[in-house]
């Protein structure tokens, strides 16, 4: 055993040795690929740089060529380089990516595509992107210098984590090695004791064969032929007659000491327990004396019956003690008769009206003393105890009422009981507890109290016990607590609504400035000999961007006073209303890095709707989406937007995000005014969206969270001509 617990110890050391080496080999190969990755993406950083600086100065087809090689170099780079390494602490690669990306996605469009109001070639556009990649380089470098140095000091303290490890292996082995010896010395002592055990047994047996030969009951036993074989005693080794009975059956007389014993013939043969069989025993005197017989019966391992064993006691001397005691007892009792008559007659008048002053009140009422015990109950609280507990209770514990009450209701009422014992204890003078409960159907609550006052006559202490159902009362106190609710929720649903028509009223007038302003401007403009296009499209911008504004308040005023939607007299087409809320959106869904794809059917019909609120419909739903995968940093950051005909008369748009999905507290409130989840939003977003959907004749719901995704969908009809 010790040559093995030792074997077993050395080739653990080694195991281990040789996994920690190749942990700490891993990681110093993990650290040197991540910083040779991040100075690769330095160096194609440079090289971006570079070639943008020479486009600017010199702007050809040769430049602009190399700048495009560039930036596909470094976004191979990119692409190449790994985020998720074994070791958390490495996580400059991933760092370095998450920075990079973004400015070379932004260089890449201005690049090509330009800038907003400008083209890709314009002077303007290449010097936002120099200055773009100009400062973040030095940032960058300062990532490089510290993942190298983080690698570092990783390599370091992994190796100097390992070395410490061996050494404390060799220290493991040493106490293997003593826990060998341990384990030989313990099976040394187990043999010894075991050894012990068995004399110890022997010894045991012994004591209890004397204590069975001197002892005043009776010890037999019989064998499967139910023949005695065994019967020790003093009782019965009075006359020193031999014991030799293995050919006795039990029917016949034991050496003239056992017979006219009755013994229970009908359970022996049924081979079953009996116990304290009473029966005559007439001793070889001719002496008539009682005897108490117990017995059960024996099986072998394998199930058979294999005899009985049993013990037998006299129990004259108690049966004529008993017999004294009845006489004693019946003579008492004819004693206390006559007393208890008189004392009743007394006692009948007052017991009579508190009876009947108990039984005309409403509420459950009992009596009790210190220990629980019901003295005296009225009609009441026998009626609510019902037909299985006789008389209401009275003489037994208060709470075995309570048990053929319902199981729900015997729970809830379990619960007060300690506060009740506490007041029968005397530890408090009274008790005013309410509690509630499922009663009579599992959707049923009901609210119930118990008071209890004590009090004290001739000298002993009791208490009043009420036991009321107080539901209807608590109903009427929750039903006024709830319209106060409501209104107070349909005062801020006002307010709110009147504060939304002021600030649109005071909001259209600088609107209204803003556009007449920015009109004449560009007819002024319009009137110059070459005017500037730039500054052309700028005021154009202006004028366009302050009529949609309006139009959008517009569409507020018109729903804050609760009227029909202003629908367009022009067909509207429903995917072309989702690629312009997305162009609106696109900046948000960019930062925070989501993904967002569209699934338009095509050739759908087109819709006569009032543009601008269904447009702010689908802004809500987009923000909500990527506000979800923002705050919950999802790994998977997609927002799908599809619409369908979902059937002749209905089109369907769906709103599906990969955030971490709504809980069913919050799914239940979701849609009403006030309810949000934000740390600075109002509660508003879905509640204003389903009310515009509702008013053009659709409607707006959450469908059942599917893959951990949320999705909202809402239906327009299609309105024919």
């Amino acid at each position: 055993m010790f040559l093995l617990v030792v074997s077993v110890g050395i080739a653990l050391v080694f195991f281990v040795q040789r996994t920690t080496t190749r942990i700490g080999e891993a990681l110093a190969e993990e650290a040197l690929q991540q910083t040779h990755d991040v100075a690769n993406l330095l160096n194609e950083y440079a090289n971006v740089m570079v070639a943008v600086e020479r486009y600017q100065r010199i702007p050809n087809k040769e430049t602009r060529s190399a700048v495009e090689f560039a930036l596909h170099a470094a976004g191979s780079q990119l692409k190449k380089m790994r985020f998720q390494y074994s070791f958390e602490r490495l996580d400059g690669a991933a760092t370095a990516h998450a920075y990079v990306k973004p400015v070379l996605e932004d260089v890449g469009q201005w690049i090509t595509k330009g800038v907003p109001g400008y083209s890709s070639a314009a002077p303007i556009a290449l010097k936002m992107a120099s200055q773009r990649l100009a400062d973040r380089y030095d940032h960058l470098r300062l990532i490089a210098s510290e993942t190298q140095l983080v690698d570092t000091s990783i390599i370091a303290e992994q190796t100097d984590n390992l070395d410490r490890f061996r050494e404390s292996l060799i220290y493991l082995l040493g106490l293997f090695a003593l826990l060998a010896l341990g384990i030989v010395a313990l099976l040394v002592r187990q043999r010894n004791l075991q050894m012990r055990l068995r004399k110890d047994q022997e010894n045991f047996a012994q004591r209890i064969t004397d204590f069975a030969d001197i002892g005043a009951d009776w010890f037999w036993e019989m064998t499967a032929e139910l023949k005695l074989n065994v019967l020790s005693g003093r009782a019965l080794k009075a006359d020193n007659q031999a014991l030799d009975t293995e050919h006795e059956s039990i029917f016949t007389a034991y050496n003239n000491q056992v017979a006219d014993v009755h013994w229970p013939t009908d359970r022996l043969t049924a081979r079953q327990e009996f116990a304290e069989f009473e029966t005559d025993w007439v001793t070889p005197e001719g002496e008539c004396r009682v005897i108490s017989m117990s017995g059960k019966p024996l099986f072998a391992v394998d199930g058979k019956f294999a005899g009985y064993r049993g013990i037998g006691r006299d129990i004259t001397k108690r049966i004529d003690i008993e017999t004294e005691l009845e006489a004693v007892y019946r003579e008492l009792i004819q004693a206390q008769t006559l007393g208890r008559k008189q004392a009743e007659e007394a006692l009948w008048d007052s017991e009579q009206f508190l009876s009947i002053s108990l039984d005309a009140m409403a509420s459950n009422i009992a009596i009790l003393d210190t220990h629980g015990q019901i003295k005296v109950s009225n009609q009441a609280w026998r009626a609510y105890c019902g037909d299985g507990v006789t008389a209401g209770g009275v003489g037994g514990h208060y709470l075995e009422a309570f048990v053929a009450r319902p199981a729900e209701e015997l729970r809830c009422f379990d619960m007060a009981s300690s506060k009740v014992a506490e007041v029968l204890s005397g530890k408090q003078a009274s008790l005013h507890y309410e509690f509630q409960c499922q009663c009579e159907s599992p959707d049923r609550l009901r609210w119930m109290v118990i008071h209890l006052t004590t009090f004290e006559s001739n000298g002993l202490g009791y208490a009043v016990l009420v036991y009321e159902d107080i539901t209807d009362r608590r109903n009427l106190e929750n039903q006024d607590r709830k319209l106060r609710a409501d209104f107070a929720h349909f005062s801020r649903l006002t307010t709110a609504g009147e504060l939304a028509t002021l600030l649109a009223h005071e909001l259209n007038q600088p609107l209204t400035a803003i556009s007449h302003n920015s009109d004449a401007l560009l007819s002024s403009l319009k009137e110059r000999e070459g005017p500037d296009s730039e500054v052309m499209e700028i005021v154009s911008d202006i004028y366009e961007q302050s009529q949609r504004a309006g139009g959008i308040i517009h569409s507020m005023r018109q729903m804050v006073r609760k009227d029909s939607p202003g629908v367009s007299n022009s067909s509207v087409d429903i995917n072309q209303l989702v690629v312009d809320t997305v162009r609106l959106t696109h900046p948000e869904a960019r930062e925070h890095n989501v993904d967002v794809r569209l699934q338009l059917s095509e050739n759908l019909p087109g819709l006569l709707i009032d543009a601008v609120q269904i447009q702010q419909v689908l802004v809500n739903l987009e923000r909500n989406g990527v506000e979800a995968i923002r705050s919950h940093d999802s790994e998977l950051r997609q927002l799908y937007i599809t619409t369908a005909q979902d059937d002749h008369d209905f089109i369907k748009v769906s709103v599906q995000d990969t955030g971490p999905g709504i809980g069913p507290d919050v799914e239940r409130n979701l849609f009403r005014s006030f309810q949000t989840t934000k740390v600075d939003g109002m509660g508003m977003g879905l509640s204003i969206s389903r009310s515009i959907v509702e008013a053009h004749g659709g409607r707006l719901w959450l469908d059942e969270p599917e893959n951990g995704m949320t999705t909202f969908h809402f239906t327009l009809p299609v309105i024919k001509r």
